[in-house]
């Protein structure tokens, strides 16, 4: 079968899949030398490999890509989100018509409004957890 069977069939057994007898055949699609990523693909389907992976790694790929999954996706957006509403909290806290003076000291300089603080505060949890 080649260097490259050899190499598959020593995959199989890594991933679980047993002694896999790779042909020429079962790879060389096109009829080519090469192997090419639609040639690998192939190859799994038909020996249908199946990674099994732990929990922190699920984790990692869970927060590291958000295309991995609808639950990554969902996390991605909502922090990208949290982003977007912290920037344009922070931007319109600077405004002077979105502050006021302390309720205290009538003379003191104007600060932002109590509602930013909260906003932040949220968005800070969002970021550490």
């Amino acid at each position: 079968a080649g260097l490259f069977g050899r190499a598959m069939s020593r995959l199989g057994m890594l991933v679980g899949a047993g002694r896999m007898a790779v042909t020429d055949d079962m790879w060389k699609l096109d009829g080519g030398n090469d192997v090419g990523w639609w040639e690998l693909v192939q190859l799994g389907r038909n020996f249908r490999f199946c990674i099994l992976w732990s929990w922190p790694e699920r984790l990692f790929t869970m927060l590291d890509d958000p295309t991995s999954s609808i639950l990554s996706r969902i996390l991605s957006t909502v922090v990208l989100s949290m982003i977007l509403l912290s920037s344009v909290s922070f931007i319109l806290s600077t405004h002077p018509d979105m502050m006021a003076p302390p309720v205290d000291c009538e003379r003191c300089a104007p600060v932002p409004w109590a509602g930013f603080d909260q906003i932040e505060f949220i968005c800070i949890m969002v970021f550490t957890a």
